[in-house]
């Protein structure tokens, strides 16, 4: 065995050594989770670790920076060609995130999703910047001090500011340089690896070195007073106390053997401090130096730590993080407290318990003192006041103690003592075989009251109620409630029926006094006793079970012991603890649960005494985050709203930004539009939940998470949902709207031909009142008849097929619905849909044609902005041309315009809805904007078919009027663009075309700009 193991060994033996020797005094009891690769850690090089204000914890490792979110590592990634060696953190006054890589420093951009790093300074790229930075630290001024392997640097405003350092304070260390530290007036001072110091002199901007021999390396600082810290050196751990202009008042070593790597506060005059190969440590500074193993640390080296906001302390060392959290119950009181702890009690002396053989004494800072040891191991219940000792045992005896020698014992029965009561020197009560008896500690005699309870054996408890009087628990719904009267000597019995307590079995526990209310522990819950009136305290899920122990502390939290554990009542939240809280065991002897005078709360459990600082306020975390599947993306859901069609299944994954995350546990509920108590579900499997079978509403789904221990519930998450009927799928809605449509096109049809044929009979009274101009009316009466035709026959031909499809279709769905299967409905009624879809668009511009033929449209113009016109049209018909492959490409500056804008959003679509009808797969239509003198320009250019001049020509009159097929087979009437050519007119503009046969059209629509 070489020289460095073995004096390793021998450090770890004399701390293992200090450690026994402190014993007595408190330790703090750390639950401890690891994070390593069988978590799923893929690095467990661990060289630092933060957490952002959100409470997600950031690793440092040595091949990469890594995120645990939803209890999963995501790596955050770095720019191509940088190190991925990282090595530490620094949380500025801002509360932003500093990270150190070997030829970087970042800022970090962290978030729920997606983490980033944003570089804030480039390293080893010459003299005026760090090479191979590694410490960071931000002063009152927000100056920040960065240190490399060889100097300093400052960085402020902008500006990075280069402090050449003597060559003697070169790092020899990966991790390690300057130490920063700022004293209470404001002095910047730094100690080096090496153990030089220096002092920052603001007048000359120079760090001068101070009066001071360095003998060791330093490997850690920590400021824990004003002028006053500690320092992690190769010499053991040191204390420093300077004054605030910088001159040393005091140097004392703590502990030679405790070679520092980092360190974190507990409390105050109290650390955590990791070292390089001994593991965590515990070191309290007063009222003596003390040091305790942290027990079951799993790691000899610890390279940094970090504290979160809730208190828990994160260790980065070699094999992975541990995360250590502070359990809220201790048991740190040696041999004295391994054993059933029958029985306790307070006064101003301290704590008083009672194992089997021994009555034991616990002092303010926990260590403990055998004040009565017996010669039998029988012993059952304590009583105390002041020096008299009363101890009762499994055969009916009572030994009473006067200053620990025994004065009298009292024979009162062969069983069971099971309660004392006593606040004087002169008396004491005691049951025993559920009798109660009054005991004269200044004579000795003994009497029994069995007769005032009518013979019955039915007293389980006795409490005083006030200097003289009690309050006595009974054993049957009728007689739970006695209460005492000394002046009369007399027991009345005070119990009061009530309807939750019928069919019930039946008997108290504890009893506990407050003020003018008393508190029953009982076989059926906690009952409340108060003015004559009874009342079952509503505990949740607790409601109903058996209560053993009940106490109040200052807060007016009500503590519990039931079969799992204790329960705080703190208003309406509801905490269980258990043994994963530091308790012993979940058994807890009856009435063994008490609050003492200094704010610490105690339980006797079947394997000792535990006790617990409740001063500490309960901590509540973050709200919890939930995650779903929407679009094939795993997305993060905020307080929003969320829509789906009825039978959608939904799933959420649920995670906490509390770590670990098995010591969360999730609530949820679901709330119709007609509102409601809420009815929480417990969240059993694998953090997710699923809901189907929703019926058509509104709802609120509510969701709640809690970390066990001294936590709150957070405050909920909510997220409505909306759940749509989809109407379209049904066959009789399809039916119903295309039997509508077919109405409306029959009443068209009616309309234009009475109007011809009212036409036709003016244009005959013309031709009988103007013989003259015979010929012109006759061509005009020919024209009109030939638009009526050409109207007639589109409608025969382009509206007539559809409708055979809908009615053959619409027929098979009424004759064989029965027979077809559910896809071949689906897929007839889609069928159906968009044959009504298509004959719809086209009535729509068939409409419109006639009313302007009418003279029933009118233009309403106005000024808007022509770009918020086009984006709209651009983003709507990129989904429809993504069918088809082909692109849509436009960008539009702001181009206000006068005119009707309904009527050129018509004219918009109907032009664009074109060019996608005649271009190819893969062509890019291209939509642009531009602003003349008096009118702004529209043009929509597409590489598709293209036409001669001929067929522009025939483009807009009626008589020519016609459609071809387009690039897919798409069908059309040619409506769409004499309709456009009239909106654009009646708006005072004009639509221009350029087209080529095989090379696309360009047709420009101009219109009057705002003036």
């Amino acid at each position: 065995m070489n020289s460095v193991i073995q004096g390793r060994l021998i450090i770890c033996l004399l701390i293992l050594f200090i450690s026994a020797e402190s014993l007595f005094a408190q330790r703090t009891v750390f639950s401890m989770y690891e994070y390593n690769k069988e978590n799923g850690l893929p690095e467990e090089l661990v060289k630092d670790v933060i957490a952002d204000r959100q409470g997600i914890p950031y690793f440092a490792t040595d091949n990469g920076l890594y995120a645990l979110i939803h209890n999963e590592f995501h790596r955050v990634p770095i720019a191509e060609g940088k190190s991925s060696y990282f090595k530490a953190f620094f949380s500025l006054n801002d509360q932003s995130i500093l990270v150190v890589s070997d030829d970087a420093i970042y800022k970090l951009i962290s978030g729920t999703e997606n983490a980033r790093l944003e570089l804030f300074i480039e390293c080893n790229k010459g003299e005026g910047v760090p090479e191979y930075p590694k410490n960071i630290y931000q002063d009152s001024k927000n100056r920040i001090w960065i240190a490399d392997h060889s100097n300093i640097f400052s960085y402020a405003n902008g500006k990075l500011t280069k402090y050449k350092m003597d060559e003697k304070n070169k790092s020899d260390s990966y991790l390690r340089s300057y130490q920063f530290m700022e004293l209470d007036q404001g002095q910047i001072m730094v100690v080096s690896q090496r153990g030089w110091f220096y002092k920052f002199n603001e007048d000359l901007n120079v760090f001068g070195e101070m009066n001071y021999e360095a003998k060791f390396l330093v490997n850690t600082l920590f400021l824990y007073k004003s002028n006053e810290f500690i320092l992690g050196t190769s010499k053991g751990l040191m204390n420093f106390k300077y004054a605030s202009n910088g001159d040393l008042l005091e140097e004392k070593v703590l502990d030679p053997y405790i070679v520092a790597s980092c360190m974190v506060p507990l409390k105050r005059d109290r650390f955590l401090v990791g070292t390089w190969f001994q593991g965590l440590l515990e070191v309290s500074l007063s009222p003596n130096f003390n040091v305790y193993p942290a027990g079951g640390f799993p790691s000899f080296s610890v390279n940094n730590m970090y504290r979160d906001y809730f208190g828990c302390v994160w260790a980065a060392s070699n094999s992975g993080i541990v995360h250590l959290e502070t359990e809220f119950f201790s048991t740190q009181l040696l041999n004295q407290n391994t054993d059933w702890v029958r029985d306790f009690v307070t006064n101003e002396k301290g704590i008083y318990f009672l194992n089997p053989q021994s009555v034991c004494r616990v002092y303010p800072d926990y260590s403990v003192e055998t004040v009565l040891e017996f010669d039998t191991n029988n012993s059952t219940k304590l009583g105390i006041w002041k020096d008299l000792i009363l101890v009762g045992n499994a055969v009916g005896e009572i030994r009473c103690y006067k200053k620990n020698r025994l004065t009298y014992t009292f024979k009162v029965s062969d069983t069971d003592v099971t309660d004392i009561a006593i606040n004087s020197s002169s008396e004491a009560w005691v049951i025993s075989n559920y009798e109660l008896f009054r005991l004269d500690l200044s004579d000795g005699s003994q009497s029994s009251y069995l007769k005032q309870f009518g013979g019955n054996r039915v007293v389980r408890d006795v409490e005083y109620l006030n200097k003289n009087d009690l309050v006595i628990g009974g054993a049957n719904q009728d007689s739970y409630l006695y209460f005492y009267d000394k002046f009369n000597d007399s027991i009345t019995n005070a119990s009061v029926d009530t309807d939750f307590m019928k069919g019930k079995e039946f008997w108290t526990r504890d009893i506990y006094i407050d003020g003018d209310s008393i508190f029953i522990g009982t076989s059926i819950g906690l009952i409340k006793y108060f003015d004559g009136a009874v009342e079952r305290i509503d505990l949740d899920d607790y409601t109903g079970k058996e209560i053993s122990s009940v106490t109040k502390d200052s807060e007016g939290h009500l503590w519990l012991s039931e079969s799992r554990g204790v329960i705080r009542k703190s208003g309406d939240e509801l905490t269980l603890f258990t043994t994963k809280d530091g308790l012993p065991s979940k058994t807890v002897r009856i009435g063994n649960i008490l609050v003492d005078g200094g704010g610490v709360l105690w339980v006797g459990t079947s394997n000792g005494l535990a006790y617990s600082d409740i001063k500490q306020k309960p901590k509540k975390i973050p709200k919890p985050l939930l995650y779903s599947i929407w679009d094939g993306k795993h997305i993060l859901l905020t307080d929003s709203i969320l829509n789906v069609s009825k039978n959608t299944t939904i799933f959420f994954n649920v995670s906490s930004l509390s770590y670990p995350q098995k010591k969360n546990q999730f609530e949820y509920c679901i709330i119709d539009e007609f509102g409601g108590v809420p009815d929480w579900l417990p969240l059993k499997t694998k953090n997710q939940i699923i809901i189907s079978d929703l019926k058509v509403g509104d709802y609120q789904f509510k969701i709640r998470t809690k970390h066990s221990g001294n936590y709150f519930w957070s405050d909920e998450r909510h997220l409505t949902i909306k759940v749509n009927e989809v109407w379209y799928l049904r066959w009789y809605s399809v039916v119903i709207f295309v039997l509508f449509l077919l109405a409306i096109i029959y009443l068209t049809y009616l309309t234009s031909k009475n109007r011809a044929h009212k036409r036709m009979l003016n244009l005959q009274r013309l031709i009988d009142e103007q013989t003259k101009d015979l010929k012109k009316v006759n061509e005009e009466l020919e024209t009109v008849n030939l638009a009526k035709d050409k109207f007639i026959s589109i409608i025969a031909h382009d509206l007539r097929n559809p409708f055979n499809a809908i009615r053959g279709f619409s027929q098979m769905l009424l004759d064989h619905t029965s027979v077809l299967e559910s896809e071949e409905k689906n897929e007839i009624i889609e069928m159906i849909y968009k044959s009504s879809d298509d004959t719809f668009k086209l009535l729509e511009n068939l409409l419109d044609w006639a009313n302007l033929q009418k003279g029933n449209m009118i233009a309403t113009p106005e000024s808007f902005n022509l770009r918020e016109l086009m984006q709209k049209n651009l983003d709507v018909h990129k989904k429809l041309s993504a069918i088809k492959k082909v692109n849509i490409e436009g960008e539009f500056s702001d181009v206000f315009v006068f005119a009707d804008q309904c009527m050129i959003d018509t004219v918009v679509r109907n032009l664009l809805s074109n060019a996608i009808k005649y271009s190819y797969p893969e062509d890019v239509i291209v939509l642009e904007t531009e602003e003349l003198d008096d009118m702004a320009v529209i043009r929509i250019k597409d590489h598709g078919v293209g036409m001669s001049s001929e067929r522009i020509d025939q483009l807009f009159r009626i008589d020519a009027i016609s459609s071809t097929n387009g690039t897919s087979d798409e069908t059309g009437s040619g409506f769409g663009l004499m309709l456009s050519k009239e909106f654009v007119e009646l708006n005072g503009g004009r639509i221009e075309i350029q087209s080529e046969k095989g090379k696309g059209t360009v047709f420009s629509v101009y219109i009057p700009l705002d003036k």
